[in-house]
């Protein structure tokens, strides 16, 4: 019993983590910055970090959105449990990629329009980001948890 519960607790972990990954895979694509680099626990950044942030590309990265245990010390997962566990939820549920496109490219569109891409636009998609992230969380996680 407890392996069954044990598994079924670190698969909904996994995927609630994979499936904020695919929100800042869009979110990374919506902004025209390069994919994301390998998995890796990281800290909240410093305000001198920020501040030293030389591109507005650069000031994303820091600003970045986390998964849930990635701002752990915890090594929950491994990155290589991380692209089977988004193919499962692409193949799956294909409407998580859909919903974080839709919302954040609507949304982009409202900044974009008053030019190019800045601090101040990357804090608003970001938020855009975490609004979404919300509900796409709670609705992965209930539909895994009925198929479960």
């Amino acid at each position: 019993m407890l392996k069954d519960q044990m598994a079924r607790d670190v698969n909904l972990k996994l995927l609630d983590d994979s499936q904020t990954i695919i929100g800042r895979q869009e979110l990374r694509s919506i902004l025209v910055f390069a994919p994301p680099g390998v998995w890796r626990t990281r800290k909240p950044p410093s305000e001198e970090e920020i501040a030293g942030a030389g591109t507005v590309e650069a000031y994303y990265e820091l600003k970045e959105p986390l998964s849930r245990h990635q701002d752990s010390d915890e090594d929950v997962f491994l990155p290589k449990q991380f692209p089977p566990a988004i193919a499962f939820l692409d193949a799956r549920f294909p409407g998580i990629r859909e919903m974080y496109r839709r919302e954040l490219r609507e949304k982009f569109q409202d900044i974009e329009s008053k030019g190019p891409i800045n601090r101040k636009g990357v804090d608003y998609m970001i938020d855009m980001f975490n609004n979404v992230q919300s509900n796409v969380r709670f609705a992965t996680l209930a539909a895994v948890m009925h198929q479960c």
